[in-house]
């Protein structure tokens, strides 16, 4: 009862933290996955000649955020999870000439590791994985997934070495319980 609890109130107050930037969706399925709550933002820079008035192009960012609750963990389940990171990519990237990014964080909240083995091994891979694909070579764009794993009972988090550089909105600090 008192994870249920954690975890409604962590879901609240990121969705609360993040619902003036990004569209708030609840009980989604992307992969045949029902994620709590997924959180998207989408900017639009326009390319000017002279004045701003003057818009020669434009170019589009768009990041997911996707909250998933597993009581649970254990290495084979994060490892299903890393996987299904392409097929993520393929289903919320839409790679056109004016698309410039895309970034998908896949934030895994749980209770507990099976076991300690369990959790060294997914610390390694959580740590070392970066999923990056470039559209045509870059003239389509390019899309980044990242993992952010956090243990609900001990506020232990896993998280991907690269996404430190991510410089987008949110997940370090700012969602705090």
């Amino acid at each position: 009862m008192f994870s249920v609890m954690k975890v409604l109130e962590y879901l609240a107050n990121s969705e609360k933290k993040l619902e003036h930037y990004y569209t708030i969706s609840k009980n989604s399925n992307y992969a045949d996955i029902a994620f709590d709550l997924i959180a998207t933002f989408s900017a639009q820079e326009n390319h000017t000649i002279l004045t701003k008035d003057n818009v020669m192009d434009y170019s589009n960012s768009v990041e997911h955020i996707l909250f998933k609750y597993e009581p649970v963990l254990n290495y084979a389940k994060i490892e299903s999870y890393l996987k299904l990171m392409p097929i993520l990519a393929t289903q919320m990237t839409k790679p056109s000439r004016y698309h410039k990014n895309t970034v998908i964080k896949l934030v895994l909240l749980t209770d507990s590791f099976n076991s300690q083995e369990d959790f060294l091994k997914s610390k390694k891979i959580v740590r070392k994985f970066h999923y990056s694909k470039a559209h045509k070579f870059y003239l389509y764009g390019w899309t980044d997934g990242y993992v952010f794993i956090e243990n609900l009972q001990t506020g232990m988090e896993l998280k991907s070495r690269s996404m430190r550089k991510v410089s987008y909105a949110m997940l370090e600090k700012q969602i705090e319980v």
